[in-house]
Formats: structure tokens, C-alpha cells, sequence
């Protein structure tokens, strides 16, 4: 079943130049709002060719992202739910969840218009704090299109999680969403020489989906589980250290064991070769495939397993920079 989240572009978006490829580490389809596109993506080019790159290319390459990823099917706009019940109308305007980020969503817009207003009439000498809250009330108003957009489409029953960039779009207490964009947040940031088809080769691999899998599932129950927020960060950091110094030391290890084996299968080989004893050639032979296969079940056994796939993820992307 894929992973669907949605996500929604602020105007910081267009004025950075970090890919979306950390998302899709985890997930494999976003949804987004296509008001929010819009109105991130007008304002985005102005600032980004103003401030950050008056070439255009830095805004081109995220507004190709875009495109090509629609392309794709991997990036779809909000389509409007359509609520045949008057009782699933009320019970849907009744949910506080709901009725708290469509205020948020306004707030939001007015206090972004009141600094557009403030930008305009105060002139120079206020515009770093206008311009600041412009930028921050757009990541938030970003943020709560995508709560309200997996709302909406979880309550006719299709599963999507949001992808959020504040922290204090987050509950402290802990929660299935929070939980996911706890664990997303642990993926590397991914360079701009990593192709995309890159990404998607690594994510058809069969081990790294075995390991998604199992991230997946640790993620779900720690959202069921009594952590708090911060506990759940801590413990994220343990796995990964567990994980991270265990590997190096079995794969020291194997490195040792190996050399062993290579060399008492070289000095074999020579042997039976002279002798044409060739079962004994295939026996050692085996005996380094099974280095491998040993690897890989000793592998299965250690502390931190279920956050492997994020540390295998962040040393490939590493060494591939």
C-alpha cells in the first residue's frame, strides 16, 4: 500500500534550494493545495529573484521539481471531498481538530496581509519584522492547508499523513503524525548531484524496502505507545547510536574473519588446482558466499535494527556527494 502524505509549499520553498527527496525517502505520493501553490509561488519567485538569486535558476529548479514530480503521479492537487450526508457534514464541523486550523487559516492570512500592508506603508525601517512574519505566518498557513487537507480526505476513509516543517505545528503529545515527522526528520538531506533517479532506484532495492517496511511499522507503534515528544527524539537517538556502533563493530568483524577465509580460500584454490580437485575449488568458493549471507542474518540480530533503514540511507547519500 503506498504511503501518501500531503504537503504544501511555502515561499521559503522557492527561496531555498533543498529538494523534496528526504520526503521521498519515507513517503511515495504527496497531495498538495493548489490555492497555496499559488499564492507560496507568486510571492516565492518575487523574493527569491529579489534576495536570494536574481538569475532565476534557483526558482526554475524548484518550480521544475514540481512539475516533473506531477509528471510523474508522485505529486497530485487536493481534489474538493465531496460529503453526501448532512450528518457527516455536522459531525465533520463538530470535530475541534477541524474548526481549529480553519481559524488557524484565517489568522494566518490576516496576519500575513497586515504585514503586507505594513511592508507597504511603513517603508524601510519596519521591513525586516514584516518581512519575517510574512515568511513565517506563510509556513504556517503551509503547514495547516496540509493538516486540514489530511483531515478531510482521512474522514472519507483515505489514509494520508501531513508533512509539516514547524515544530510547532507538531503536538507535544505524541500522535501518529507526529510521530512520522519525527522519524522523517532524521533522513538526510539529500544533495542536488544525487539524481532523482537515483532516489528511486535505492527505494526499489529489496533490502532498503524490507528496511522501509520495518521503519514503518516502529514508527506506527511508537505512535501508539505513551512517549512523550521529547522522549520519542531521545529515542530515535539511542536506536541510531546502537545501531550505527554495533554495525561498525560486526562489520570490523567480518572484515578480520573475512581476510582469513579469503586467504585460507586462496591458498586452496592454488592447492587443488595443482591437484584438479575441483569440488574442493567450489567449497571455498562457498565458503565466501557465506561470509555474506552470515553478514546479513548477524545483521538482523542487532540493537536498533528497526531505524536501519534511516542510517543506511544517510552513509549512502553521504558517500555519494
Amino acid at each position: 500500500m503506498e504511503t501518501i502524505g500531503t504537503k504544501n509549499f511555502d515561499i521559503m520553498f522557492f527561496m531555498n534550494s533543498i529538494s523534496l527527496k528526504r520526503e521521498f525517502l519515507y513517503f511515495d505520493k504527496f497531495i498538495y493545495n493548489e490555492q497555496c501553490l499559488n499564492e507560496s509561488k507568486d510571492l516565492g519567485e518575487f523574493f527569491s529573484k529579489s534576495i536570494c538569486d536574481q538569475s532565476g535558476k534557483l526558482f526554475k529548479k524548484n518550480m521544475d521539481e514540481i512539475e516533473m514530480l506531477e509528471k510523474r503521479g508522485l505529486l497530485a492537487p487536493f481534489k474538493t471531498i465531496s460529503i453526501n450526508s448532512q450528518n457527516q457534514c455536522i459531525e465533520l464541523h463538530r470535530n475541534p481538530s477541524f474548526k481549529k486550523i480553519v481559524t488557524n487559516i484565517m489568522d494566518n492570512e490576516n496576519n500575513r496581509n497586515k504585514c503586507f500592508g505594513n511592508i507597504k506603508s511603513q517603508g524601510k525601517k519596519q521591513f525586516y519584522d514584516n518581512f519575517t512574519t510574512v515568511l513565517k505566518t506563510g509556513t504556517q498557513l503551509s503547514d495547516n492547508y496540509s493538516l486540514l487537507s489530511s483531515l478531510l480526505m482521512n474522514s472519507i476513509g483515505e489514509t494520508t499523513i501531513p508533512t509539516l516543517q514547524l515544530r510547532s505545528s507538531l503536538k507535544q503529545t505524541l500522535d501518529f503524525k507526529t510521530s512520522i515527522n519525527t522519524v522523517v526528520e532524521r533522513f538526510p538531506i539529500i544533495d542536488d548531484d544525487i539524481s532523482w533517479e537515483k532516489l528511486f532506484e535505492y527505494k526499489e532495492d529489496s533490502e532498503a524496502k524490507t528496511k522501509l517496511s520495518a521503519l514503518k511499522l516502529f514508527a506506527n507503534d511508537l505512535s501508539k505507545s505513551e512517549y512523550t515528544f521529547s522522549e520519542v527524539e531521545d529515542k530515535l537517538n539511542h536506536l541510531m547510536n546502537e545501531y550505527e556502533n554495533q554495525i561498525k563493530l560486526h562489520k570490523l568483524k567480518v572484515k578480520y574473519h573475512k581476510y582469513d577465509v579469503l586467504l585460507t580460500s586462496t591458498l586452496g584454490v592454488i592447492e587443488n588446482a595443482i591437484k584438479l580437485n575441483f569440488t574442493e575449488i567450489g567449497k571455498n568458493h562457498l565458503s565466501l558466499k557465506k561470509e555474506k549471507v552470515d553478514l546479513l542474518l548477524a545483521e538482523r540480530n542487532i540493537g536498533g535494527k528497526e531505524i536501519a533503514y534511516i542510517v543506511d540511507t544517510t552513509d549512502l547519500f553521504r558517500q555519494k556527494k
